[in-house]
């Protein structure tokens, strides 16, 4: 009520103040009637009242700011259901799928961000709970197979919302989590999984290597400054991983510094070949 009446009155920024206002005193009060009264029960429940509350208000309102507090308490829910239940809690897609049908419908461009960081801390970690409880294989393949999609359909795409860009860098991101779950952290603090070979560890690494200069390059020639930095990032943290994982023999330290000023120099002739190409055509259009 108060905020209908301050946006009445051309005060849209209180207006959305209360709003928060009014989602935070309905998440306590759920909280104080439950221990009030006793209530016994599943407790991530509570958060789903709380998130799904702050969804109805960003819809009728309409409210970007209680649209991220939703998608930031149903991102909450969901990873505390998982950590009781030791699932992958599909449950948590549908909710999600609304929240981001908000977003769209809001035009709301920060919010769809939101909706896509979720998805990816939602979907990173789903290798630990299906399948062999160590199928990060499938979460890589739905990386790359994301990100390829977003190439091929990117015009499509960005006729309906400007997004394809950013669906491409948070499509190589998963693939990266993925490869990096295998080569790094599934054999490591899992007694039960056998260590990769040299040779299986040397295949993962070469793929994750092309897979990140590919989306460079891709990012380069599309000005696509998102996933430009998620793929140096991405780079950096893999070359120093394989440089931690394989120091110890000498030939291993070698073979590192091999296969890194390798990959380094072509990156660097690739970038070089581009900008030769951008030069002229930048003088071209002047």
């Amino acid at each position: 009520g108060g905020a209908a009446w301050l946006f009445r009155r051309q005060l849209a920024a209180f207006a959305q103040a209360t709003v928060l206002g009014g989602i935070a005193v309905y998440g306590a009060s759920i909280m104080l009637i439950a221990q009030m009264y006793h209530m016994d029960g599943n407790a991530p429940d509570a958060v789903l009242m709380w998130g799904l509350g702050a969804l109805l208000a960003a819809a009728l309102v309409p409210s970007a700011p209680a649209l991220g507090a939703a998608f930031v308490l149903l991102a909450v829910w969901s990873g505390w259901e998982r950590a009781l239940s030791q699932t992958a809690h599909w449950l948590f897609l549908v909710p999600w799928g609304a929240a981001a049908a908000t977003a769209a419908w809001l035009r709301w461009r920060p919010g769809l961000h939101l909706a896509a960081l979720s998805l990816v801390a939602w979907l990173v970690p789903l290798g630990y709970f299906i399948l062999d409880r160590h199928a990060h294989w499938l979460v890589a393949a739905t990386g790359m197979t994301a990100a390829l999609a977003t190439v091929a359909a990117g015009p499509a795409i960005d006729r309906w919302t400007r997004s394809s860009q950013a669906m491409f860098a948070y499509a190589v991101a998963v693939a990266f989590a993925g490869l990096f779950h295998m080569q790094f952290i599934d054999d490591l603090f899992d007694p039960r999984v056998a260590r990769l070979t040299l040779g299986e560890f040397v295949a993962l690494a070469g793929v994750t290597l092309a897979l990140l200069v590919a989306a460079m390059y891709r990012a380069l020639r599309t000005d696509n400054r998102g996933a430009l930095w998620v793929g140096y990032a991405a780079f950096a943290v893999e070359i120093f991983a394989i440089y931690v994982r394989m120091l110890g023999t000498l030939l291993n330290t070698s073979l590192f510094f091999l296969m890194a000023a390798l990959i380094v120099s072509g990156l660097a002739w690739a970038a070089y070949r581009l900008h030769q190409r951008q030069v002229p055509a930048a003088g071209a259009a002047a």
